[in-house]
């Protein structure tokens, strides 16, 4: 018995129609599968001090692959499940028939593909109303039961198009082609308030792309080999996250362990790592959620759920383990092969963390209180019932309104910690170090020193490709880098250092 999904409440959707309105980008999330009539589709809304529930017929069935995107009011634009996209209407959008087509698609997932994340909305920056879809080709293994990802593609949805029920003007262009890690699509906000960062993860290998999304489009910044170098044999049930305010990126893959990086939002750069192991015969699941003050990171395999205090100098140490899978099974299935063991964490809008469970059952598990450690987390085992099935299908969201590191070299656009909204680009006089970053034919580098000082910039290999004296107080030179390669250069001034993107 496959999945449908959860409700917060004890709620029979017969007695509980609800035209939902939500309050943001990030409060809806569809799901269902199989049989409309048995186990109807359902389009949730989750908001900081409410749920509702709208049961709206819809025919696009969901594996675990979940994504959706809505206006600032909280009106559904688009969905999709990794295989189709669907607009407002429940309707094919218009100029594309199938996300990343091959041959697992083809042949096994008109019900939507099986990997969590493997689909992920971003609007546009700087291009209103106008968004890419990123989704993953894959080629069968094992006998054809599996399938390993070997193409990161996008696809462009302007919602000015078709009376505003949007339409593709762009479908599956190939952006990496390689084998990659199975589903684990998630992004961070630039520190200049506006950019994306968007990590891919190799497969067998400790390798990540990293993806930089700006008003002129993505741009492959390379490879940065960091962490764990442990290879695994099937990947496809695992997860990633990055911590709200965007300095922290964990994964965990399933028959593997968890890994943590600290992250640079200013660089694209993964700037430490940390391997946990998870001994466990039955790792086939394993999830990953940060707390909402970004100080907590619980994961879980299928049986075991486990908490690190971020906010300490032994983060290992810091280890807790929480709570172990109770043993009930959903009595409503006839079977106890239908367990509510422990599947995907997702951080909602209201502050809670939600854990779908791993078969298909009637029930979700949830933290009540994700920023407090130890057992005052209050973890509750199968404590919300809804009145349909699901297994492993929850919202591919993120972090849409982190703003920029306000007051560093880093936010070359001017933007407030609290908005994500464009402002003008300026230079900020007494501001040390490069604006903008990224920058693109050039770049001012602002100082404030005591004495001379000698500005030296180096590339990824170390070469000195720049060296200018800066003269005291303080100043401003402007760099030509129009003939540097796109990446990331780093810089030393006295005792003052950091880091410079250039993307042409």
């Amino acid at each position: 018995m496959k999945k449908i999904l959860f409700l917060f409440l004890i709620i029979n959707c017969q007695l509980s129609i609800v035209n939902s309105v939500a309050q943001g980008i990030n409060n809806r999330f569809l799901w269902g599968y199989d049989d409309p009539q048995y186990n109807p589709r359902r389009n949730l809304s989750i908001e900081p001090n409410s749920l509702s529930v709208d049961c709206t017929a819809f025919s696009l069935s969901f594996d675990a692959a979940s994504a959706n995107i809505s206006d600032s009011a909280g009106n559904l634009l688009f969905y999709s499940n990794g295989n189709q996209v669907m607009n407002k209407m429940h309707l094919p959008m218009l100029g594309i028939d199938t996300l990343s087509p091959d041959w697992i698609t083809q042949n096994y997932m008109s019900g939507g593909t099986n990997c969590n994340q493997e689909v992920l909305i971003l609007p546009i920056p700087g291009q209103d109303k106008k968004y890419y879809t990123f989704s993953s080709a894959g080629f069968p293994f094992n006998n054809n039961t599996l399938a390993q990802t070997f193409k990161l593609q996008y696809s462009i949805i302007d919602m000015n198009l078709n009376g505003g029920l949007g339409a593709c003007t762009q479908a599956n262009t190939t952006i990496i082609a390689d084998t990659l890690r199975n589903g684990g699509l998630t992004v961070c906000r630039h520190a200049n308030g506006r950019d994306w960062w968007l990590p891919i993860k190799q497969w067998n290998n400790n390798k990540f792309y990293m993806l930089l999304i700006t008003p002129n489009g993505i741009q492959n910044m390379g490879e940065q080999a960091i962490g764990d170098t442990t290879t695994i044999d099937v990947d496809w049930c695992g997860q990633t996250a990055f911590s709200p305010d965007g300095n922290w990126y964990a994964n965990i893959d399933a028959r593997s362990d968890l890994n943590l990086f600290g992250f640079d939002r200013c660089t694209g750069t993964f700037t430490n790592s940390l391997h946990v192991p998870i001994i466990d015969s039955l790792v086939f699941f394993g999830s990953v959620a940060f707390s909402p003050n970004s100080k907590i990171l619980y994961y879980s395999n299928i049986k075991n759920l486990f908490q690190l205090n971020l906010d300490t100098t032994d983060i290992l140490a810091s280890k807790r383990h929480v709570a172990t899978y109770d043993g009930f099974f959903d009595p409503s299935t006839g079977s106890s092969y239908f367990k509510t063991y422990f599947g995907y964490s997702w951080l909602a809008p209201n502050n809670k963390i939600y854990m779908c469970t791993a078969r298909g059952t009637k029930y979700f598990h949830t933290i009540e209180f994700p920023d407090s450690l130890g057992t005052a987390c209050n973890f509750q085992q199968h404590n919300v019932y809804y009145n349909c099935y699901n297994a492993y299908t929850t919202p591919n969201h993120y972090n849409y309104f982190l703003g920029a590191e306000s007051g560093t070299i880093c936010d070359s656009l001017g933007l407030s910690v609290s908005s994500p909204v464009l402002a003008n680009t300026t230079l900020k006089e007494g501001r040390f170090g490069p604006n903008p970053n990224p920058a693109n034919s050039s770049f001012y580098f602002n100082y404030h020193l005591n004495e001379h000082t000698t500005l030296q910039i180096s590339n990824s290999s170390g070469a000195i490709i720049h060296t200018q004296t800066l003269y005291s107080w303080f100043g401003y030179v402007q760099i030509d880098c129009s003939s540097w390669a796109n990446g990331v250069y780093s810089y030393k001034a006295g005792n003052n250092s950091g880091k410079i993107v250039v993307l042409h």
